[in-house]
């Protein structure tokens, strides 16, 4: 499990694998939910999970899930990861989505890929080549990307290198 969502009320949870699988769970039980459809009108309390109708917009043309021989813990085998990944994409393809993050304002997807690359688009994103702000401050990949609790600064997180970038939010109107 890479990531999980709580439903606004608090009876399932949605989590995405490593091998970008995104399954659904009841929370008083902790049986899985077959049919997906089941739950397609569900409101989340937060947005984390990559995958999903919501935030399909941010992966355009993205490759393929991680497989489970590429899914890997070890900073040593980074390297390795990273040319594997780069050696799958095409030059139509974008960049490996390692993390996303709704807003708590509900207005914002924030992205981390796994070449350096945040972006924050406007939530919801349903549409492939949707207009996104990059921002500058990664060289490698992302392992989360996150929206402080009050929404006014995003946080993104390097995988490798262990940098934490803070960026801040400044809407129309705001004064800082």
């Amino acid at each position: 499990m890479t990531s999980i969502d709580l439903s606004v009320d608090a009876g399932y949870f949605q989590v995405a694998t490593r091998t970008n699988e995104l399954q659904f769970y009841s929370v008083i039980d902790g049986t899985r939910i077959a049919s997906p459809t089941v739950l397609r009108d569900t409101k989340w309390m937060t947005i984390t999970v990559p995958l999903g109708w919501n935030v399909q917009g941010c992966w355009k043309c993205a490759g393929g899930p991680v497989k489970d021989e590429d899914a890997i813990d070890d900073v040593e085998e980074a390297p390795r990861l990273l040319n594997s990944i780069k050696n799958k994409k095409s030059n139509n393809s974008s960049p490996y989505v390692t993390s996303v993050h709704r807003s708590p304002n509900l207005r914002y997807l924030a992205k981390g890929c796994v070449d350096g690359t945040v972006a924050v688009y406007n939530y919801p994103t349903h549409a492939p080549g949707m207009a996104m702000l990059k921002v500058p401050g990664h060289g490698s990949s992302i392992a989360k990307v996150r929206f402080t609790s009050g929404g006014r600064y995003l946080l993104a997180l390097g995988q490798f290198n262990r940098t934490i970038t803070q960026y801040s939010v400044v809407q129309e109107g705001d004064e800082f």
